[in-house]
């Protein structure tokens, strides 16, 4: 009697299921007095015709789903649970559509389980979101010529035939239109007692705020902590860079004091060899320029231009603002390396890398007022929307 109520008052704090409640008060009322007594929503049988003018389940048998003590609170996988009660209900609708379309290679969305997600797929299930987006935009491709109430193979007149074919035709859309309006309501009157879609982030707004608070901060840790990386990257190949040049530098002085004590023969070999064209090495490079010099002076006189300051400048600035744009971390360097110390073999050695700090610097605060511009809107439609 507990239920009944219960039952009652859910129905009447809800305007759809009211509404829908009082279109079709007489027949939830008699729904046992239809011919309906041998048909148990807790144990559907599987059809077993594959024409596409069998009727399969009817609008007045899928009434008998609106009952919240069908299940008798069981939220178990058991035979009578609420999970498998509509499973088998879904499956079996999904088999009549199959049907009447004639292409059995449609994939329709499955209620689930009492482990499935609303939000995330699992185990190769897909999230219910699917199936609720797919179920509540619902049309049927079912052909309804059996409420049809006359018969046009009767041998009538041209006149009289187009008579009974539109009345044909009316009394198939009206059937349509029931039968698609029962199951949306049917859709709705289940996603409200569903305990998965209760506990998803989509039922509740402040839940799924903090969610995105911890993804985003979460997001942004990671951020920082590759950021910091390839600065200490980008300082490892500096220190190799420099130990490798003057490594260089020292080869270079023993191999012009050993070029001296060589033989006449040699240095003419030498000679003929310095004729072909060397490749040029890039001893002098700016990174902020972008551009390769081939001695110390023009190095020198291009460090003391204007414009290469600028350049140093406008390149440390623009550094600068890519960590600032990230809000990620303050990045702890010195200021730009000296002029001197501009000079290197690779454009990756313009400054010397000190630190990065991991130290976040955007607040929970920050965070809860960037989203309160995300709307939470239902999904109200899906182009896998049971393919109709």
């Amino acid at each position: 009697m507990f239920a009944k109520i219960q039952q009652a008052y859910e129905i009447l704090s809800d305007e759809d299921e009211r509404a829908f409640y009082d279109r079709h008060r007489d027949e939830l009322l008699n729904a046992n007095d239809d011919g309906l007594d041998d048909f148990d929503p807790t144990h559907l049988k599987p059809t077993t015709s594959r024409s596409s003018l069998n009727p399969g389940i009817t609008s007045k048998q899928l009434l008998k789903f609106f009952d919240s003590t069908l299940w008798k609170g069981d939220l178990s996988d058991s035979a009578t649970s609420f999970f498998t009660i509509y499973r088998n209900l879904f499956n079996q609708l999904s088999v009549e559509e199959k049907i009447a379309r004639k292409d059995t290679t449609i994939v329709y969305p499955s209620f689930g389980t009492s482990g499935s997600s609303y939000d995330h797929d699992i185990d190769g299930t897909r999230a219910l979101k699917h199936f609720y987006s797919s179920w509540t935009n619902f049309a049927t491709q079912k052909s309804f010529e059996w409420v049809e109430p006359h018969r046009t193979n009767q041998q009538v007149d041209r006149r009289i035939k187009r008579l009974i074919e539109k009345e044909n035709q009316r009394e198939r859309e009206n059937a349509r239109r029931e039968y698609n309006e029962t199951i949306r309501s049917l859709v709705s009157f289940v996603k409200k007692r569903d305990p998965r879609f209760a506990a998803s982030a989509a039922s509740n707004p402040e839940r799924w705020r903090a969610q995105e608070i911890q993804r985003i901060k979460r997001e942004l840790r990671e951020v920082a902590e590759r950021r910091a990386k390839e600065r200490e990257d980008e300082a490892r190949q500096f220190r190799e860079q420099a130990w490798q040049r003057q490594k260089d530098e020292r080869k270079e002085s023993s191999g012009t004091e050993d070029g001296q004590a060589e033989s006449a023969t040699e240095e003419q070999s030498e000679e003929e060899e310095e004729e072909e064209p060397e490749a040029p090495v890039n001893d002098w490079y700016c990174a902020a320029c972008s551009k390769d010099f081939k001695s110390q002076g023009a190095w020198d006189n291009h460090e003391r231009s204007k414009k290469h300051r600028q350049n140093a400048q406008r390149l440390r600035k623009q550094m600068l603002k890519e960590d600032a744009e990230l809000s990620i971390s303050s990045l702890v360097s010195s200021n730009l390396p000296s002029n001197s110390e501009t000079r290197s073999q690779t454009p990756d050695a313009l400054q010397k890398v000190q630190g990065v700090s991991d130290q976040e610097q955007t607040s929970t605060a920050e965070i809860e007022d960037g989203l309160e511009n995300i709307a939470l809107n239902q999904p109200k439609s899906s182009t896998d929307n049971l393919g109709l």
